[in-house]
């Protein structure tokens, strides 16, 4: 029985790089991989959609096998192109798993043709659409309302807004019945 202080469950260290090629080394693991689990942890402070990491070493073995799971996606004819970020690419892969939206393969392949058309900002666009929340890909935002905004305002039409000025004036916010 834990006396008074202790805690129930073990406080989360965050493992070095060394630490993880290590485990998976010993689990057999794409070094690679291992890698890429690292430093998109450690760039994001080791914190998951839920809270922070609890067992690191969990979360590495179901990063593998998602990996291989996308590796076999790429086997059945989604080939990665060479210019494609594949660590951009994996996080992308990742949120939409966390939002639970599910990439088919067609949508994969049209992602990756809209990401060919910018392919010197593709990286930007998929760290937009993760920032924003957004589960979709679109062209990067410019000037004023760049990377750093919360709000999109493409989907007011569909309920029939008109979106806010650009000028900051104020507009009328008529709803469209039909």
């Amino acid at each position: 029985m834990p006396g008074d202080g202790e805690r129930l469950s073990p406080h989360f260290v965050k493992p070095t790089l060394d630490e993880v090629i290590e485990q998976a080394k010993r689990k057999n693991y794409d070094l690679q991989i291992a890698q890429d689990f690292f430093n998109h942890f450690d760039k994001n402070g080791w914190i998951r959609g839920n809270g922070e990491v609890r067992d690191w070493k969990t979360l590495l073995a179901k990063w593998v096998e998602r990996s291989e799971k996308n590796s076999r996606l790429q086997s059945q004819g989604q080939e990665l192109p060479e210019w494609l970020d594949k660590e951009a690419w994996n996080e992308w892969v990742a949120f939409r798993k966390e939002q639970r939206k599910k990439l088919t393969p067609m949508s994969i392949k049209k992602q990756i043709k809209f990401l060919e058309k910018h392919k010197a900002d593709h990286a930007a666009i998929i760290e937009q659409s993760i920032k924003n929340g957004w589960t979709g890909l679109f062209e990067l935002k410019r000037g004023r309302n760049a990377l750093d905004t919360e709000c999109d305002y493409s989907e007011y039409e569909k309920f029939g807004y008109k979106p806010p000025s650009p000028l900051g004036e104020v507009i009328d916010m008529e709803v469209n019945d039909g």
